[in-house]
């Protein structure tokens, strides 16, 4: 590889546009700097921390790792998520990725302390970043509900605009339950859902007299072909109750979009997956995979996870 390439953290505010405009380039997007502020600079457990490849001061590489919570077992690890990893597509097949993954890890590991460090990647990417290091962890499988049918009365929901601090106790109860997942709090899920600048979600909450017992968010996504998806990007819920009141909820948002499909992720590890088997829902042949790039997780569980789209899709 050519020697004279620089690997260096990112500048906050100088580099934003041109990091940008790779990532745009590369992936065929057009993310404007506004998404990339808030992805990049709001997230309430810190700022992504951008990574960059430079050849005469023209940044030709980059790599985010964007600071998380993540329940292993028993514990609350310091963990991180890969994002924006990019290179113009100029230098692809070169080198540069490779050296950049390694500059990261360092950094990662040695700097900030990171435990695990994960991301995800469609089927054409997983043995690309296998040869870089990175280990499978598992399949996040999209089940798939192609005609819903609502056949009872949903109780009342309220749709948020926000979240509070009394969510707060529901998603612990839940991230009690689980062995591996996301840890998020209400002030996550704001950032996440209703500060977003480019993007509609729809998130609704499902109380029983002054109990909140589950929430739901959801969004719809029209594919190049016209093909039109309701996603359940999070949902969580005190027991099952809860969980049929929010699921037809879904299926009620899926109808009145004339979506060809309401799907979410469950992987086979999911406590819940046979519930949403029971409820119309089925396999489908189309996934992402969960992989870590700082080596195997230790002790990692093999039930028990929960890990929503809506942790992934912002792109």
């Amino acid at each position: 590889m050519r020697g004279n390439i620089i690997y260096r953290k990112a500048i906050p505010l100088i580099d934003d546009e041109e990091i940008l405009s790779v990532y745009n380039q590369a992936h065929g997007r057009n993310l404007s700097v506004e998404w990339f502020k808030w992805y990049n600079y709001s997230c309430p457990y810190g700022a992504n921390r951008l990574y960059v490849a430079e050849e005469k001061s023209k940044i030709i590489a980059a790599w985010g790792m964007l600071p998380l919570k993540v329940k292993l077992n028993d514990r609350i690890v310091t963990a991180s998520f890969a994002s924006d990893a990019t290179t113009h597509p100029a230098y692809q097949h070169k080198g540069v990725f490779a050296n950049l993954n390694k500059f990261v890890q360092r950094c990662e590991i040695e700097e900030h302390g990171v435990e695990i460090s994960i991301g995800v990647f469609g089927e054409g990417d997983i043995w690309g970043m296998k040869h870089l290091g990175w280990e499978i962890l598992g399949d996040l499988d999209f089940v798939v509900c192609h005609s819903p049918s609502i056949d009872f009365k949903i109780p009342p929901v309220v749709k948020l605009n926000r979240f509070t601090e009394e969510f707060d106790s529901l998603l612990l109860r839940l991230f009690n339950s689980i062995k591996f997942g996301i840890v998020k709090d209400h002030k996550f899920l704001n950032w996440r859902y209703f500060d977003r600048p480019d993007k509609e979600y729809h998130t609704y909450a499902y109380r029983h007299k002054d109990e909140i017992l589950g929430f739901i968010t959801l969004k719809y996504f029209v594919d190049d072909n016209g093909y039109k998806k309701a996603h359940i990007l999070d949902i969580y819920f005190v027991n099952r109750d809860a969980f049929i009141v929010l699921v037809n909820l879904a299926k009620a948002f899926s109808i009145a979009g004339n979506c060809h499909e309401l799907d979410c992720w469950q992987p086979k590890q999911s406590p819940y997956l046979d519930w949403f088997y029971r409820h119309q829902f089925e396999p489908s042949n189309h996934k992402n995979t969960l992989k870590s790039n700082i080596g195997p997780v230790k002790h990692l569980p093999h039930q028990d996870w929960w890990i929503m789209l809506g942790d992934y899709d912002v792109y």
